[in-house]
C-alpha cells in the first residue's frame, strides 16, 4: 500500500440533515410523486391559452336517428307499419284479397304500439308507475266507449260495426271492439311522449290532450269510410265526425292522461333517443293517410293532408332530435 493512500483521511458519511442527502430525498421525493403537469389555461400569457368565455346557456346537441337506437318494441310497430303500407298499396292495385292478414296485422300493430309506448314510459319514470299510469289510461279510455255507446256522450251518437275485428257483443245489440282501450292508450300514451320536454303537468296534460285530438280528426274519415269500423248518427263536419267529438277526445284525453303526466313531470330522465312517441304517431298518421289516398276518399284533400303531415312531421322531428340538455359548465371568465 502506498505512502499516499496511508496519509488520506478516511471517508464520512455525511450527516444525516446534510446538503446532499436533502438533495438526494428531494430528488426521491419528486421521482415517487411527479409533478402534475400545468394547466396550460393558466398561461393567460400565451395567446394560444387564451379560450373564449364559458356561459351556463344549455347546449343544444343535435341527434341522428339511428335506427340502432330504438327500443326492440318500436322497431317492430315501425316494420308492421310499413308492412301494412306496401300491403295496402299491393291490395289496391292488383285486387288481392288479403283475408285474414288484414286483421292480424291490425291486432299485431296497436298492440306493438302499445308495448313501444310502456316501454318508453318505463324508461322515463319506471315500470310499476308506467303500469299505473297507462292502465288508468287504458280503463278510461275503455269505459268512456261503452258510456258513449249508450248515452252519446261525450263523443255523440255512434255504433261500430263488427268489422274492427275482434268484437264482443253488449247488451242492446251494441258491438265492443277489444281494441279500442289499447288504441286509446297507444294514442294518448304517444301523444304525452312527445310533448313529457314541456316538464310541466299542466302543459303536458293541455298538450297531450291537443295532440291527441289533432291525431283523432284526421283518422275519422279512414275509419268511417274507408275501413267502416263504426258510424255516426249525429250530424258530422266534412272529416265525418261531429264537433262534439272532437270535445270529448279531448275531455277524455286530458283526463286519461293526468297520472301519467304527473310521472314525467318528475322524471329526471332525458330522451337521448328518437322518441317513441313522436315516431308512433308518425307512422299511425301515415298509415291512415295511405289508407285514405287509396281509397280516394274525396273529404281528405290529398295536397292539404300531405302538407298537414308534413308539417306535423317535420315539427315531430324537431322536437325529437334537437333537445336542449342543461350541461354543468363553468361560470369563470378565462
Amino acid at each position: 500500500m502506498s505512502c499516499r493512500n496511508q496519509n488520506r483521511p478516511p471517508l464520512r458519511r455525511p450527516l444525516p440533515h446534510s446538503r446532499n442527502e436533502n438533495r438526494i430525498c428531494h430528488r426521491n421525493d419528486r421521482h415517487q410523486n411527479p409533478k402534475p403537469r400545468q394547466n396550460p389555461e393558466r398561461n393567460r400569457h400565451k395567446p394560444h391559452s387564451i379560450r373564449p368565455p364559458l356561459t351556463t346557456l344549455p347546449q343544444t346537441r343535435i341527434l341522428v336517428c339511428n335506427v340502432s337506437l330504438l327500443s326492440r318494441p318500436l322497431k317492430i310497430f315501425l316494420g308492421l307499419t310499413l308492412f301494412s303500407i306496401f300491403g295496402t298499396i299491393l291490395s289496391h292495385f292488383t285486387g288481392l284479397d288479403p283475408g285474414p292478414i288484414k286483421p292480424a296485422a291490425s291486432i299485431a300493430l296497436i298492440l306493438s304500439g302499445c308495448w313501444a309506448v310502456w316501454t318508453e314510459a318505463a324508461r322515463l319514470t319506471s315500470p310499476k308507475s308506467a303500469t299505473q299510469s297507462l292502465g288508468f289510461l287504458f280503463a278510461l279510455g275503455g269505459a268512456s266507449e261503452i258510456i258513449g255507446l249508450y248515452t252519446g256522450f261525450p263523443f255523440g251518437e255512434y255504433t261500430y260495426t263488427a268489422n274492427w275485428f275482434p268484437t264482443v257483443p253488449l247488451p242492446g245489440d251494441k258491438n265492443y271492439p277489444l281494441l279500442l282501450p289499447f288504441a286509446w292508450t297507444m294514442i294518448v300514451g304517444a301523444a304525452a311522449l312527445a310533448v313529457a320536454a314541456l316538464k310541466r303537468p299542466i302543459l303536458i296534460i293541455l298538450a297531450t290532450a291537443a295532440l291527441a285530438t289533432h291525431v283523432d280528426f284526421f283518422m275519422e274519415p279512414v275509419m268511417v269510410k274507408s275501413l267502416n269500423y263504426w258510424s255516426w248518427q249525429s250530424p258530422t263536419h266534412s272529416f265525418e265526425a261531429p264537433y262534439q267529438n272532437a270535445v270529448g277526445w279531448f275531455l277524455v284525453s286530458a283526463l286519461g292522461v293526468i297520472p301519467f303526466a304527473l310521472s314525467l313531470a318528475k322524471s329526471e330522465q332525458k330522451a337521448l333517443t328518437v322518441d317513441a312517441g313522436i315516431l308512433t304517431l308518425f307512422g299511425h298518421l301515415w298509415l291512415m293517410l295511405v289508407i285514405g289516398t287509396v281509397s280516394q276518399l274525396n273529404q281528405i284533400p290529398l295536397v292539404g293532408l300531405y302538407f298537414i303531415t308534413f308539417v306535423f312531421a317535420t315539427a315531430s322531428m324537431a322536437i325529437g332530435l334537437v333537445r336542449q340538455s342543461p350541461t354543468r359548465m363553468s361560470t369563470k371568465q378565462p
